[in-house]
């Protein structure tokens, strides 16, 4: 993170923005049998591009598997192209 630009971090923040509105627009992303107070599925997952999508093609690398790895004792979904580990 010490090396990450402040322009860099502007970018981040400005697309962490975006991706959370686009998900509070979508009606968030809805787990199981969850709805909201109208009965309503979220429909945010419909966005993703690696969650839940193990063993699929990736998006931008169509050669490349969805994997899924456990991070803080939690599933996370990754291409091992898009996301390489941090040296």
């Amino acid at each position: 993170v010490k090396n990450v630009s402040d322009q860099q971090l502007n970018t981040l923040f400005n697309e962490l923005r975006h991706i959370l509105q686009l998900s509070i627009d979508q009606g968030g992303s809805t787990d199981k049998n969850y709805v909201d107070a109208e009965g309503r599925k979220g429909n945010y997952l419909t966005f993703a591009h690696v969650f839940r999508r193990e063993g699929q093609a990736c998006h931008r690398h169509p050669d490349q598997e969805v994997i899924k790895l456990k991070v803080g004792g939690r599933g996370t979904h990754v291409c091992p192209v898009c996301q390489v580990e941090a040296k």
